[in-house]
């Protein structure tokens, strides 16, 4: 498979813009010994970083990956994967990030790959495959200098494939997104400026490459000459030297959980929470313990980021985005009516890679479609109430799930929590709320008093305790394998 379109040198007056490989070399000569990667206590410099990643570029030439070519990686080594990434971008191939425990979500991806790079052998793939062991990874590092400054970069055009990304997989197996170097340089451009990246800003990395967001984030540090780390959330956060953090939701709350005794605010830090629902007891827990300079988006990586969450609780639409809220015929409501979300941006896909019926069902008419229901509150500010295969169903009358699990997240003993709709045994719609509690939590009483809290149409609700509640790599519920655990009466 070769997704290469564009010609293998600018033509007169159409260079393509800088390449990331370009930023990196002009950080290397400015400021060789300025800290770029660090993982854990070992830290890389620029020059290092710059160096090392010609010598991957070289390997991975070596193995004969060719432009436009597919190149799937697997590595639990953050920094070894994003070298990987990085030979890829160089090479002009098209890289994807995949985890080996979601090995269901990644088939479609593995099957038509030409290249995987990974940490143990995969049987049954159909393109070539490199194990990435020590001796492989020695022997690339070993390249001298003089050799490895001969490699010459040529980025890709406007419109040639670059990156294979995925949606968040809340409602089923993810679907595959391929964004060509105009959508992803915008992303990356945008992400950046909303959480005010600088050449001085220290980002914690939280979630792994397969979050396209974390890597159009890191990406954009380091072509600003900024820090990118990795480690223990709440031992980087404690130091006081992270500037800037993104956090899923769910990630934000096992960090919050897990932090020490005695605890003091970082001095400065930007949080932004992205890829779900921020429940508002997650917040207020954050500005108290983190900071108070909190960013909430709303975003899809189908388009990219679109709004931000205000004082109010309203949804503000970012400059360049536009949005409609249309009625099942497609037609725009009323202001104040719910409809399904419709959105348009400069880096909107052309659709689901290798899914035409996907494709066809969400990107519509120049539209996305993300499957959203919402409603305008005023001039480019709405609300929106969930998904529309998370809104709750309750004799005929629709409800968002979000005001529920909020109200139970804000119980001490609850961990986690998942509300959905299901069938009592009179045949009556119920709310099931499946939480996670610390153990010796009284259910029943429980209940009842999140039940007096709530309006009368959360009656009747049954109450259950699980180990887990499933969710995706995003962070989000995994509804179908939520609903299908719950069929089968397996304890989870």
């Amino acid at each position: 498979m070769n997704f290469a379109t564009a010609p293998s040198c600018p033509q007169p007056g159409g260079r393509p813009p800088a390449s990331t490989l370009e930023y990196l070399q002009w950080h290397a000569l400015m400021q060789p010994r300025k800290m770029a990667i660090r993982v854990e206590s070992a830290g890389v410099d620029y020059e290092r970083f710059y160096i090392d990643t010609l010598r991957v570029t070289q390997a991975v030439a070596r193995e004969g990956v060719q432009p436009g070519q597919l190149v799937a990686v697997c590595t639990p080594d953050p920094y070894l994967h994003w070298l990987l990434l990085l030979a890829c971008e160089n090479l002009r191939a098209v890289s994807a990030s995949f985890l080996r425990q979601e090995w269901q979500a990644t088939q479609e991806l593995l099957t038509h790959a030409d290249w995987t790079f990974t940490d143990e052998a995969i049987d049954g793939l159909r393109g070539e495959q490199r194990v990435l062991n020590a001796e492989w990874i020695a022997q690339a590092m070993s390249l001298p200098v003089e050799q490895a400054l001969q490699f010459q970069c040529v980025g890709a055009a406007q419109d040639e494939a670059v990156r294979l990304t995925r949606s968040s997989g809340s409602t089923g197996k993810p679907k595959l997104i391929l964004q060509d170097r105009h959508r992803f340089e915008h992303s990356m451009r945008t992400l950046s400026q909303e959480i005010g990246f600088t050449a001085e800003s220290v980002f914690l990395v939280t979630a792994p490459f397969v979050v396209n967001g974390v890597y159009l984030r890191a990406s954009a540090c380091l072509r600003l000459g900024a820090t990118v780390v990795w480690g223990a959330a709440a031992s980087a956060l404690g130091s006081g030297q992270v500037t800037h953090v993104w956090f899923l939701p769910r990630v934000l709350n096992d960090v919050l959980q897990s932090l020490p005794s005695g605890w003091q605010r970082p001095p400065r830090l930007r949080l932004a929470v992205g890829g779900g629902p921020l429940p508002d007891v997650l917040r207020d827990r954050a500005r108290a313990w983190l900071t108070d300079d909190l960013l909430s988006g709303y975003g899809a990586n189908e388009v990219g980021s679109l709004a931000h969450l205000t004082a109010q609780g309203h949804l503000l639409l970012l400059p360049g985005v536009d949005l409609q809220i249309v009625d099942d015929q497609g037609l725009p409501v009323a202001a104040g009516e719910v409809g399904h979300v419709a959105l348009r941006t400069p880096a909107m896909a052309k659709g689901y890679w290798r899914q035409p019926e996907q494709s066809a069902r969400h990107f519509r008419s120049g539209w996305f479609f993300p499957g959203d229901l919402g409603r305008w509150v005023g001039p480019r500010r709405f609300v929106l109430l969930g998904r529309e295969d998370d809104v709750l169903n309750l004799g005929g009358i629709k409800q968002s799930p979000l005001p529920v699990e909020d109200e139970f997240l804000r119980q001490p003993q609850v961990r986690d929590a998942a509300v959905t709709a299901v069938t009592g045994p009179q045949g009556v719609d119920l709310l099931l709320v499946v939480l996670v509690v610390e153990e010796g939590t009284d259910l029943a009483a429980l209940g009842q008093r999140v039940a007096s809290q709530l309006p009368s149409w959360a009656s009747p609700m049954r109450v259950m305790a699980c180990r887990q509640i499933p969710r995706t790599v995003a962070g989000k519920v995994d509804r179908p394998r939520l609903m299908a655990l719950l069929e089968s009466g397996v304890a989870f």
